[in-house]
Order: structure tokens, then C-alpha cells, then sequence
């Protein structure tokens, strides 16, 4: 049984208080978000041991308690623009062919056919958005769970991963496909996890 926090992740909270569409609300450092920025550069120009080096210092970050699992996901989150994303497929491939091991590099490509998949629908109502747009949608969004769920196998503690998923899983609508694609599965699953992954504090 879980241990009374004194401290809990603000997402994994909101995730479990059945809201899906997370808004973390941890500042991070200025350093922080201008590192996270910084690295879609290096991979656009496939400087990708960087990256790797970079990534792999956030987690080592996180599993030592030196940033919380609200400053994982956010560093993840900003590394990969919401906009700007139509034809930058190759440069997160070829980081994962480089690297087909590595949990930043797959998280990164999940997070960025997501954002893919979103600003190719656009913001508009459903009655507002043309069939083509709906098409790519539901194009992208089973590319990016696909990666999601590679990523979950290859961290320990994957929070960033299930927060994305989550996020997919709403915008794929699923309620009937399956226990490994619905937002009630994932809500369970948050709540199996280990308790170092919702960043518990005893």
C-alpha cells in the first residue's frame, strides 16, 4: 500500500483526478526552459549525442529527487514544439535510428507525431475543420501511441510517457478499443505504478 505523500506530483494528481488535459502547474527555472528550447535545435541539426547526453541528465536528475516528475515531463514538453512540426519527421527518426535504445529519443518522437497529429487538425471547432484535417489527426495520433507505448518499456519510471498517453488517448476517443488504449486504463495504470514514479515524497 502507498504511503501517505507529503508531497505529490502535481500532474500525476490531476491525471488521477480524471483530467486529462494536463496543465502542470511547477515553474520551472529559466535555465531549465531555455536548455528544453534549445534541444529541438540540435536535433533539427542531428547533434543527437548531445541530446542524448542532455536527456539522460534529466532522468538521472529525476531518479535521484534533484527535479520532480512535474520538471520531466515540462523539459520533454518544451524540447518538442507544439507548432512548426509539418516535415520535421526525419530529424526525431534518424535520432532514434542512431539511438533505438533510448527512452528520451523515443518519448521525443511520441511527443512529436501528438503534436503533429494536433496542429495538422488545428484549433477549430469540429464544424469549422475539413475532412482532410480530421484525416491526418487520426493519421498521426496511433503513430505517436505507438511510440508512447515503446517508451513506457524502456524507463523505469515513465511518468512523462503516461502523461502523453493519456493525452492520446483522449484524442483518439478511446473508450471501446481496447484496455490498452483507453483513459481509464491509464488512469489505473498511474495508480499501479511504482511510487518513486509519481514522485511521492514519504
Amino acid at each position: 500500500m502507498l504511503q501517505k505523500p507529503k508531497k505529490q506530483s502535481r500532474i500525476a494528481f490531476k491525471i488521477l483526478a480524471g483530467l486529462v488535459i494536463i496543465s502542470p502547474t511547477a515553474v520551472l527555472s529559466t535555465t531549465f526552459a531555455a536548455e528544453s528550447a534549445s534541444l529541438f535545435v540540435s536535433i533539427a541539426q542531428h547533434e543527437y549525442a548531445r541530446v542524448e547526453q542532455e536527456t539522460s541528465k534529466w532522468l538521472s536528475d529525476y531518479s535521484s529527487g534533484k527535479i520532480t516528475g512535474d520538471e520531466l515531463y515540462d523539459q520533454f514538453q518544451r524540447m518538442v514544439p507544439k507548432t512548426g512540426m509539418v516535415g520535421e519527421e526525419a530529424h526525431f527518426l534518424e535520432w532514434l535510428k542512431q539511438y533505438p535504445h533510448s527512452y528520451p529519443a523515443t518519448l521525443a518522437t511520441g511527443i512529436f507525431y501528438k503534436n503533429l497529429a494536433w496542429e495538422l487538425r488545428g484549433n477549430a471547432y469540429a464544424n469549422q475543420t475539413t475532412q482532410k484535417q480530421f484525416d491526418d489527426f487520426k493519421k498521426n495520433l496511433p503513430v505517436a501511441e505507438k511510440y508512447l507505448l515503446e517508451s513506457v518499456q524502456r524507463y523505469p519510471k515513465p511518468l512523462p510517457s503516461y502523461c502523453q498517453l493519456m493525452i492520446v488517448a483522449k484524442g483518439l476517443g478511446n473508450t471501446t478499443r481496447g484496455p490498452c488504449t483507453t483513459t481509464r486504463h491509464w488512469r489505473l495504470t498511474l495508480l499501479a505504478i511504482k511510487r518513486a514514479t509519481f514522485d511521492l515524497r514519504s
